[in-house]
């Protein structure tokens, strides 16, 4: 079974906006073997604007069985983040 990492990178992966994603987001999107806390990818860095962020909540929660509230889901500034959330 995948890790929960790569799961997640599996559903964020889905949402990005080539065209409006900077630069060093899609060099961090390109490099998924490295760490998701470093540096910190926010998802504007990856073109995810607010519907797309709700698209991946919805993904998250059914590839991991959970329900995640819509509190926790709005601190998440970061992937990392969502992974944080996922491991509680």
């Amino acid at each position: 079974m995948a890790s929960n990492r790569l799961r997640v990178l599996g559903v964020v992966i889905q949402h990005i906006d080539m065209e409006r994603a900077t630069e060093e987001g899609l060099r961090y999107a390109e490099a998924l073997g490295g760490d998701l806390t470093d540096p910190p990818i926010q998802p504007a860095d990856l073109g995810i604007d607010s519907s797309a962020f709700v698209s991946i909540k919805t993904k998250l929660e059914e590839e991991f069985g959970v329900t995640i509230p819509n509190e926790e889901a709005a601190k998440w500034q970061s992937v990392a983040d969502m992974l944080v959330s996922l491991d509680r």
